[in-house]
């Protein structure tokens, strides 16, 4: 039916709105007109308003009147605020009125106001006849059930004056009901406006109505409402400004600023001034507070703190536990004064203070500022109870022990014996000293330190302590870790503190300790390191050393730490164990390393040149070394050329290793055979004298020192690699290595010997013991072909070796030599196939020499009677020109002859204008055909 209704309204308003020819604005806001005027439900015209205002099917025209009927509207509901925005945008447009759609509406609007106001009586009245009222979730209004609440809501701004004579009324009656004015009150607050506005100001001051119209100040919704409302912020009546606090319907409290809570509290009492405090408390977490708001805080803080009412200094108190309190420098002088006196179960904010164990929180304080509540901190620590340990007070000391770490920071070293005293009253609060301990006050640090809870006193240890220490306390280090290993806590930790102490005792320690712990040693190794580099008294140098000879994960950083030390028996230890490990930084190294440096092994720091830092050392003592290698056996890495850099190392040195290398054991690695790397280095060795000279003093006499070392495994690679010059110079000791076992050294050495510029005798040579170098001695001979070869060869076609006579047979032949022949035909029936092969083609090469020899001398001569020397010259005889006589005989002797190669002429001849001629030439063809 409603529906219906409304349509028929509708329907009515239009066709009148079109019997009046009414322009076209108006038909498109005919429904929202209709619902407004006819069914007088202003709800649901403002929302119709509002959503034809948001959509984009209104012409400009209409939308101007959409926002002229909707800000009238708002105003006779007393939303004066709201309504200003829409009636400024119909002031910007084509401002259509009211009084267009129809010529009486003004009288119209008389009429409906009554009526409206006759109708708000009735539903007031219906609000005062309401005795249990409750708050309804889905009621616009607190109090009043849903139904009547719309209803009254629609009426609006008519029912405002009629809902303020009823609460006049019950302010004089002799009784009345709280709900139904506290219920109107409500409305009042809601629809708002001037009237209420100024009636609930002045309600403010009733005896009667003052706590009902506060109790429903929650219902209002125009923000201009809230300033009536503040002035119930002031009221005398605590009771009526705590009920327009609480946070029940519509929250009020969240929507007053700080500061406007603050200044009612300031002209308050005691109740309000707690009261506000605990709102703070409460509502203020998170928030951050203008500066100004937060000192007015802490003024009623100082006053509620001097007052006599344990309520409010209660509420004093915990507003100074909060975050927002301890945000300013006066909050927390506040607290620290406070802190000792408070009980009960509290917890302290921490949360903006707490920081992990050890680790480094931001920098809170300047250090003027720590200085100011250095002594504040101080006083409040030797204030709490020490005797306690959990509840309260160990909430209160968690916060101070925070308090303490944020003051302390920005201090210097002064600060340690104020540190100290909060350690010994049981404050958690040393690692504040972290880059505070120095040699004066390590001892009375460490003292402290030394009473924690075992688990905890590695990492202070740790931490602390990692700056040189005094000698004496090393006896307190000691003392704690022997207690730790009574408790099974693991010390091998404290090693690298002890240390630091400097005290040679501590090195004892360390060795018990690496003996007793199961690790690698590790920990150990780099203390000795250290303590090594503050005392190189003998029990530290010697714990190195037994460390160093048992350990080889750590051998190589204490052998270096050691030789650094000019620790003589380290000496031995490298000697015994060769060059093992990987390359390390010397721990004791001052300069910057290179680039692409990858450390040394403790070999290579005693043979390099300016050691890092120096080791003192001489040349004599580390070749001793070097030797002792290769006599205690152990074999040599094997590392390339370039990565031992034997530029870096003396030349004594380099040639002492140089020998070694090539006649000492070593290994195998890097896909590098053996030779290569004993070649290697005395290629290393050649090439340093070559560029210093011949003359060069360490190295003057190494290549002979090398040659008649019986043990060098490259003699014969070494003379292949000698220029002319240092052959000569060696003359003697390759000569010597002439007649040595070695075939390979024996030949290497002729073959030098016969490129000097006084060769070596063929005769020795030839007698050498090495079939090798005999068979170079004859190759030479063939190469030669000296005078007398043959009989300096002669010999040794009888040689025990198949090999040396094949060369002999050879040189025979090469050589030619005629006197050779009967050896020649001997060896012939040599039982070797090889030889007697070589001694058939020596023979063929002689004879063929002979007779070509032979020939040629007489073709010298004019006499060669070959047939082609014989047709040649027959040839020119018969050629045309020649006499007849000698023509015909010249072709009959070529016929006769028979050389082929003579047939073209003859043919040609066959031609010839003389018939006796052609019949000679035809005849001599015939006859070197048939032959």
């Amino acid at each position: 039916m409603h529906i219906m209704r409304h349509t028929a309204i509708v329907l009515l308003f239009a066709a009148s709105l079109a019997a009046q020819a009414v322009v076209d604005p108006k038909v498109e806001l005919a429904p929202a007109i209709a619902v407004e005027e006819q069914e007088r439900d202003l709800n649901k015209a403002e929302t119709m308003y509002r959503d034809l205002l948001a959509g984009t099917s209104l012409s400009e025209s209409a939308r101007t009147l959409a926002n002229q009927r909707l800000g009238r509207l708002l105003q006779k509901l007393g939303r004066q605020q709201e309504a200003a925005p829409f009636l400024a945008a119909a002031k910007k447009g084509s401002v259509v009125a009211l009084d267009d759609v129809t010529q009486g509406l003004q009288d119209q609007d008389l009429e409906r106001e009554k009526a409206l106001r006759e109708k708000a009586r009735g539903l007031v009245q219906q609000v005062l006849g309401q005795r249990s009222m409750t708050v309804s979730a889905d009621s616009p209004l607190w109090g009043i059930p849903r139904p009547l609440a719309e209803q009254l809501l629609w009426v609006g701004a008519p029912a405002v004056p009629e809902a303020i004579a009823a609460l006049e009324a019950a302010e004089k009656a002799e009784s009345y009901s709280p709900n139904p004015l506290r219920a109107l009150a409500g409305f009042l607050w809601y629809v708002g406006g001037p009237k209420a506005g100024e009636f609930l100001q002045r309600a403010a001051h009733s005896e009667r109505l003052a706590l009902p119209v506060a109790e429903a100040a929650g219902n209002l919704r125009d923000p201009a409402m809230l300033e009536v409302a503040a002035a119930f912020l002031r009221h005398a009546n605590f009771v009526v400004t705590q009920h327009l606090l609480e946070p029940g319907y519509g929250n009020l409290v969240q929507r007053f600023t700080p500061e406007q809570i603050v200044d009612a509290a300031e002209a308050g009492g005691a109740e309000w001034k707690a009261y506000v405090l605990q709102w703070a408390r409460r509502y203020l977490d998170g928030v951050e507070l203008q500066p100004a708001t937060l000192a007015r805080l802490h003024r009623l803080v100082r006053s509620a703190l001097a007052s006599s009412d344990p309520e409010l200094g209660s509420a004093a108190q915990q507003f100074l536990l909060t975050a927002q309190s301890q945000a300013s420098i006066e909050g927390i002088e506040l607290l620290l004064r406070e802190l000792p006196a408070m009980r009960g179960q509290i917890r302290v904010g921490l949360r903006h203070l707490q920081v992990a164990a050890g680790a480094e929180p931001p920098q809170r304080f300047t250090v003027e500022v720590a200085r100011r509540l250095l002594p504040q901190v101080d006083a409040c620590a030797r204030a709490i109870e020490p005797e306690q340990s959990n509840g309260p007070a160990l909430s209160r000391r968690q916060w101070l022990a925070a308090m303490m770490d944020s003051v302390a920071r920005p201090l210097g070293t002064e600060v340690v014996p104020t540190v100290l005293g909060w350690a010994d009253l049981g404050y958690e609060c040393l690692w504040v000293l972290g880059g505070r301990v120095t040699l004066d006050n390590a001892k009375e640090v460490f003292a402290r330190v030394a009473k924690v809870a075992d688990k905890q006193v590695q990492p202070y240890v740790t931490r602390l302590f990692d700056v040189p220490l005094p000698p004496d306390l090393f006896p307190m280090m000691r003392e704690t870790a022997q207690r730790l290993v009574a408790s099974s806590e693991p010390v091998s930790w404290f090693a690298m503190p002890m240390a630091r102490t400097s005290n040679p005792e501590a090195a004892d320690w360390m060795l018990a300790e690496w003996r007793r712990s199961p690790g690698n040693g590790v920990w150990e190794a780099d203390a000795l390191v250290e303590l090594g580099r503050r005392s190189r008294a003998e029990n530290v140098r010697a714990a190195m050393r037994t460390v160093a000879g048992e350990n080889w994960h750590v051998r190589n950083l204490l052998l270096l730490a050691l030789l650094s030390m000019h620790d003589e028996a380290a000496l031995d230890l490298v000697a015994k164990s060769g060059d093992p490990g990987s390359r390390l930084r010397h721990p004791y190294a001052v300069k910057e390393p290179h680039p692409s440096s990858v450390g040394v092994t403790p070999l290579e720091y005693l043979l390099y040149r300016d050691p890092d830092p120096p080791h003192g050392f001489t040349e004599e003592q580390i070749a001793r070394v070097l030797r002792g290698v290769v006599e205690a056996g152990v074999s040599w890495q094997t590392w390339q050329i370039e990565q031992w850099s034997p530029s870096a190392i003396p030349d004594r040195l380099l040639g002492e290793v140089a020998r070694l290398m090539a006649s000492g054991p070593i290994l195998v690695s890097h896909n590098v055979s053996t030779k290569q790397i004993r070649v290697g280095w005395a290629s290393a060795v050649l090439s340093r004298t070559r560029q210093t000279g011949s003359d060069h003093g360490a190295l003057r006499d190494w290549i002979p020192a090398v040659l008649q070392d019986e043990h060098c495994h490259v003699r014969d690679r070494l003379i292949g690699m000698l220029y002319p010059d240092e052959v000569e110079r060696a003359r003697a000791a390759i000569e010597s290595c002439l007649d040595d076992d070695d075939a390979a050294l024996a030949l290497a050495s002729a073959q030098a010997l016969r490129e000097c510029s006084q060769p070596v005798a063929f005769a020795r040579l030839l007698q050498n013991a090495h079939a090798n170098v005999r068979a170079f001695a004859i190759d030479a001979l063939a190469a030669n072909s000296g005078t007398g070869a043959a009989s300096l060869v002669l010999p040794l076609v009888k040689d025990p070796d198949v090999g040396v006579r094949v060369r002999a047979a050879a040189c025979f032949g090469a050589i030619v030599a005629k006197d050779a022949v009967p050896a020649l035909l001997e060896m012939l029936r040599d039982p070797d196939e090889p030889v007697r092969t070589a001694a058939a083609d020596a023979l063929t090469r002689i004879r063929f020499y002979h007779e070509q020899q032979a020939h040629w001398d007489r073709v010298l001569k004019g006499l060669d009677a070959s047939s082609a020397s014989a047709a040649e010259k027959l040839l020119l005889q018969a050629k045309p020109g020649a006499a007849k006589e000698q023509r015909l005989l010249a072709i009959e002797s070529l016929g006769t002859l028979g050389v082929p190669e003579a047939l073209p002429f003859l043919i040609d001849w066959t031609q010839d204008p003389d018939a006796e001629i052609a019949a000679k030439a035809k005849a001599a063809v015939t006859a070197i055909h048939l032959n």
